[in-house]
């Protein structure tokens, strides 16, 4: 490396990134679409769990888990095929990378309180096969909101994930969105919950800041090196940063460049 070239890479060890609007990872986040449909794509329910016109926060739609005498469980879920790309519909997410957080907002009617379950989010994150990762639930919403739309949310870090996957790797390429209900004994069970605007965002969306700390510093370049040739040696898609399914030297470039065009710019590419 030239003293010139050593230099600008010193001189880049804290640069700040830009702050970035996070957008929304969820497919159909208010299960608009189709319109006047019984299912919303992009999205499979279990059992009575249904896409309802009764209730909405924004649109005309939203997911409806109502009591089912049958079955402890109702839910939905976005780890539904994708006959267009051939994968699914679950939220991509970059790992290592920021802290990932889901929101939602929920609904229960005056008078149609949760009685004897709770309701909440889970995420499952997944691999590069699909096999669940790590799963999260925060199941603490019961009783009624009287009418009232009311936001929740859940946050994880990329710390946890990557306890897990020093243990057990690879890491998770995307992340299952379910809102879901619970209990113990279904013939107990009442009350309805509706669900609407689910948000995914990645805390970290910079390509150039790899490991997620709000920095492109030249540990960055490190961490991208050491997921690429774990990529290699292990047959995982970690390294892929171009996204083409293939892991390869153009990787290496395409980050390298993402990284000097951040350094130089302080704006991510």
């Amino acid at each position: 490396m030239n003293n010139t070239m050593l230099a600008f890479t010193c001189a880049a060890a804290l640069v700040p990134v830009a702050a970035f609007a996070q957008p929304n990872l969820v497919f159909n986040p208010s299960f608009e679409e189709p319109a006047a449909s019984a299912f919303a794509t992009g999205w499979q329910t279990f059992n009575a769990a249904n896409v309802s016109s009764a209730a909405a926060r924004t649109g005309l739609r939203s997911m409806a888990l109502p009591t089912d005498i049958d079955n402890a469980f109702v839910g939905a879920t976005t780890n539904v095929f994708n006959p267009e790309t051939l994968g699914y519909y679950d939220p991509a997410i970059q790992f290592p990378g920021g802290d990932i957080t889901v929101k939602g907002w929920y609904m229960i009617p005056t008078g149609q309180a949760l009685q004897n379950c709770n309701s909440g989010l889970k995420l499952e994150f997944r691999r590069a096969n699909t096999s669940i990762f790590a799963a999260y639930e925060s199941l603490n919403i019961n009783q009624s909101t009287n009418g009232v739309w009311v936001q929740t949310s859940m946050t994880v870090t990329n710390a946890q994930l990557q306890v897990i996957a020093d243990e057990f790797p690879p890491g998770p390429v995307a992340v299952s969105v379910l809102p879901i209900r619970f209990g113990a004994n279904p013939n107990n069970q009442s009350g309805i919950i509706y669900w609407d605007d689910l948000e995914v965002t990645q805390g970290n969306p910079c390509p150039a800041d790899r490991d997620g700390n709000g920095l492109v510093e030249p540990t960055d370049i490190a961490v991208f090196i050491n997921d690429w040739f774990t990529s290699i040696s292990q047959g995982t898609l970690v390294g892929d940063f171009d996204g083409n399914g293939v892991v390869e030297p153009a990787d290496i470039a395409g980050f390298i460049s993402a990284w000097f065009t951040a350094v130089s710019t302080g704006h991510c590419p």
